[in-house]
């Protein structure tokens, strides 16, 4: 007999969307928000195991109305290229985080924590590469998720993302330190990292 390890689902009660996008699809395995591809095809692949955004085709994953309590914003992103201006993800227009050529930014958020791969960092002056990072923002007032949208922000004109965007979860608590590092940890290996 062979045995195979499963690596472990990482989840917990103050989990309000989880959106894998690593099986292809765009539905949320702990609610009942659905996401609508906009400009054009996206394409899941399973060597990158994420979903792939072109923002020259303008697209993005549409949700509408999502959690109207979000205290933790989670994703994995990895960019085609570092030197763009990029928009992961945008919870209403207001709070959004955003990639400008490698210097990753919170925006909106009343007093944001931001970490990237697991360790704290500082929001307008840590820079990252064209490789996988888990970046999480944490705040303790909470974001209405009132037109969620993924791989695009709407601060009008609507600005995109290019590149893999994977493993999108929001939490209607503050994941605390530990919780952001064990969740890097427990995770990184779907990623290569």
């Amino acid at each position: 007999m062979q045995i195979k390890y499963l690596a472990p689902e990482v989840s917990d009660s103050t989990e309000v969307l989880h959106m894998k996008m690593w099986e292809g699809t765009i539905n949320d395995y702990v609610g009942s928000f659905t996401g609508t591809l906009s400009g054009g095809t996206g394409t899941p692949t399973v060597a990158s195991q994420a979903f792939a955004f072109n923002a020259t085709n303008t697209q993005y994953i549409d949700i509408g109305a999502g959690p109207a309590s979000v205290k933790t914003v989670s994703l994995w992103i990895k960019q085609d290229d570092v030197a763009a201006n990029e928009y992961p993800i945008d919870l209403n227009g207001t709070d959004y985080l955003s990639v400008e050529t490698g210097v990753v930014t919170v925006n909106g958020f009343t007093s944001p924590t931001l970490y990237v791969d697991g360790l704290v960092a500082t929001s307008g002056v840590t820079t990252i590469n064209a490789w996988w990072h888990l970046i999480t923002i944490t705040d303790t007032t909470a974001a209405n998720a009132t037109d969620l949208d993924i791989g695009r922000a709407d601060i009008g004109p609507a600005v995109y993302y290019d590149g893999l965007i994977s493993d999108v979860r929001l939490y209607s608590a503050v994941r605390t330190a530990i919780q952001v590092r064990d969740f890097y940890n427990q995770t990184k290996w779907r990623y290569g990292v």
